[in-house]
């Protein structure tokens, strides 16, 4: 797998053996076209982080810096080896730790304009993710949640998130969310 567009384009992702389902190529495409120039300059959130792949994508789009949170030890390993083999000059921070407790200790320390959430498919994690994204206020007033789950999960983010756009590709959807 590799990075699709940016200053790091063609660079490579490492993706762990077990237990990620990495944002494909085309599903990285669709969310940086239709993000455009938000990325640029952007403080961003990578949850449920796996390989890093969306992070790596935001960085090499010109986020000003990426947050990764990934809880598997294993995991976080092929993380920091995609993240120091992308050679960038800084801005890229590793945090290998539960999302929920690591959200809940960011509460008045950051906020970030654009907040990757990729978790396990099939778990019913959105609407456990986007109540702790806003108790502990990690969003930027005009910033963007972008949700990625099963094409066949029809949850819906609730009422204090609006629904800005939706996108898909094969079996997953992607939604991009504002407070509301």
């Amino acid at each position: 797998m590799r990075i699709s567009g940016g200053e790091y384009k063609k660079r490579e992702i490492k993706v762990p053996r077990r237990g990620v389902r990495p944002s494909t190529g085309r599903i990285r495409e669709i969310i940086f076209n239709t993000l455009g120039p938000r990325t640029e300059g952007a403080r961003v959130l990578d949850l449920f982080a796996g390989s890093g792949a969306l992070g790596l994508e935001a960085y090499s789009w010109g986020a000003s810096s990426v947050c990764f949170v990934e809880r598997s030890r294993i995991n976080f390993v092929v993380l920091k080896q995609n993240v120091n083999n992308l050679l960038a000059p800084g801005g890229l921070h590793c945090f290998c730790f539960d999302v929920f407790p690591w959200m809940a200790k960011q509460k008045g320390v950051r906020q970030f304009d654009l907040i990757f959430a990729d978790p396990p498919y099939e778990e019913g994690y959105m609407e456990k993710t986007l109540s702790a994204i806003l108790e502990n206020d990690l969003l930027k007033a005009d910033g963007l949640v972008i949700f990625e789950l099963s094409g066949n999960d029809k949850s819906e983010p609730g009422g204090h998130w609006k629904l800005v756009k939706e996108k898909g590709g094969g079996n997953t959807r992607v939604l991009f969310l504002s407070r509301a």
